[in-house]
């Protein structure tokens, strides 16, 4: 007999599920050995350099596309039911998943640096951090803690493939700056602490050693993490997880078969994907607010072109982009920023520049400052059913797309609706939202618009 789904997932069940892998037979490690760079090829090696050191220019329109489209395809809701469905047929007393059917590297007294260097399926990734002095002191510091993220020889060759034939370059294999952007790119695969498969099956995010810029407070810059159905986790929406943790003496390394992009400008991103944010773009360079997240530290809640239209009448719309209604679309788009704060689906980077983690099986409620004057708050609420986080805004707009990260800071997608400032009750010190705002097909007019945000436009 079949139980009920939803009352497994009130259970702590999630919070045990360790999924076997789909592993790639990597070669296995060779102590011995060390990978000689004289074997390498000088012209391939001279092209992967100049892939990488080019990657954060010129790849962000052919790859981010690509991420910003899998963060929409997942659905944390679906991985979840997924494999609830199949918790609720086991025999009572509904054990914990048998733990996977292999055995674990057992833990090396080699440093991270070692077991990169030792293995031929990181031969290239080796050559770049042999060659350079930071990377190497940094994996290879016995005092050290950390977790990496090795991407292998056919992920670096998959990267040069991409822009082989999408860009042409100049040879920057001794170039200084080169050097310093594949030092950028590679720090941003190392990640603070250790993260064994459990620990890291259960964080949606983790911080690298690189900051969020520009930002004084050099809050760490953050890598997605999530499980997808196939059995592996995703990093960043695009790179898996092809292998088990490998413990070393400083530290977790695991291979990935993509390498990892440092996040690019908020705005970078919302330009090179006109057919999901041109509204909101379009409407971020006519109030000009389209500069407001730099400074350090930015919350983005980002409205798709379908939220608008599900949001406002045509007519509506025709009047906020028109001359005589840019002071209430100002109004509407203050409301999606949080400048000074980032919030993570599991973690929240304050304005005093402490990091603050998100209890897992609570729920947290946040009141967050928006750039809107008279409705400055935002009432969030976060909550993680083990590895799946849930955001929801001001009481009852769910976010579907969480953790689309940018160079400043983190945005969450709002498939639905626009955010629109509560409606006045009374004396119009409280607000409340409309109830009708929950009501599928609901659209405001133009002089709704104009009730709703006419005591917002002064000093807004």
């Amino acid at each position: 007999m079949k139980l009920p789904l939803w009352p497994l997932v009130a259970l702590p069940l999630s919070a045990a599920l360790v999924f076997p892998f789909y592993q790639n037979h990597l070669p296995k490690d060779d102590h011995s050995i060390t990978i000689d760079d004289e074997n390498k090829d000088s012209d391939l090696i001279n092209g992967i350099t100049t892939t990488l050191a080019t990657a954060l220019d010129h790849l962000t329109t052919d790859i981010w596309p690509t991420i910003v489209d899998n963060s929409f395809n997942y659905r944390s809701s679906d991985c979840l039911h997924h494999y609830v469905q199949q918790v609720s047929n086991l025999a009572p007393p509904f054990r914990r998943p048998s733990p996977p059917p292999y055995l674990r590297h057992p833990a090396s007294n080699k440093t991270l640096y070692d077991l990169i260097l030792s293995n031929p399926d990181t031969s290239l990734l080796a050559h770049f951090i042999r060659n350079d002095p930071h990377l190497t002191h940094l994996l290879n510091n016995t005092s050290a803690n950390l977790t990496f993220f090795a991407p292998t020889d056919a992920a670096i060759h998959k990267l040069h493939h991409h822009h082989h034939h999408h860009h042409h370059g100049h040879n920057t294999n001794n170039n200084e700056d080169a050097h310093d952007r594949i030092r950028h790119i590679l720090t941003y695969h190392t990640v603070k602490g250790s993260y064994p498969i459990d620990r890291l099956f259960h964080s949606p995010t983790i911080p690298t050693h690189i900051p969020t810029e520009p930002n004084s407070n050099s809050l760490p810059q953050r890598i997605t993490v999530r499980p997808i159905i196939t059995r592996n986790l995703m990093l960043n929406f695009h790179s898996r997880v092809i292998s088990l943790d490998k413990h070393a003496s400083n530290g977790v390394l695991y291979h990935i078969d993509s390498v990892l992009l440092p996040p690019p400008a908020a705005l970078t991103l919302l330009d090179i994907i006109p057919l999901e944010f041109s509204t909101f773009t379009l409407a971020l360079y006519k109030t000009g607010l389209d500069r407001k997240g730099e400074g350090g530290g930015l919350t983005l809640f980002l409205p798709t072109n379908s939220a608008f239209s599900a949001t406002f009448t045509p007519q509506a719309l025709a009047f906020l982009f028109s001359p005589e209604g840019s002071t209430y679309l100002s109004a509407i788009i203050k409301y999606h920023f949080v400048v000074g704060e980032t919030l993570y689906s599991d973690t929240l980077y304050t304005k005093h520049g402490d990091i603050v983690p998100l209890p897992s099986r609570d729920v947290s409620h946040l009141e967050m400052g928006s750039l809107l004057h008279g409705a400055e708050t935002l009432f969030i609420d976060a909550k993680r059913h083990g590895a799946y986080p849930f955001l929801r805004v001001n009481g009852y707009q769910s976010i579907k797309t969480m953790d689309l990260l940018s160079v400043e800071g983190n945005m969450h997608v709002l498939n639905e609706r626009v955010l629109v400032p509560p409606k006045r009750v009374g004396d119009g010190e409280k607000y409340a939202v409309d109830p009708r705002e929950r009501e599928d097909g609901y659209l405001m007019g133009v002089e709704e618009v104009r009730e709703r945000l006419g005591g917002f436009l002064v000093g807004g």
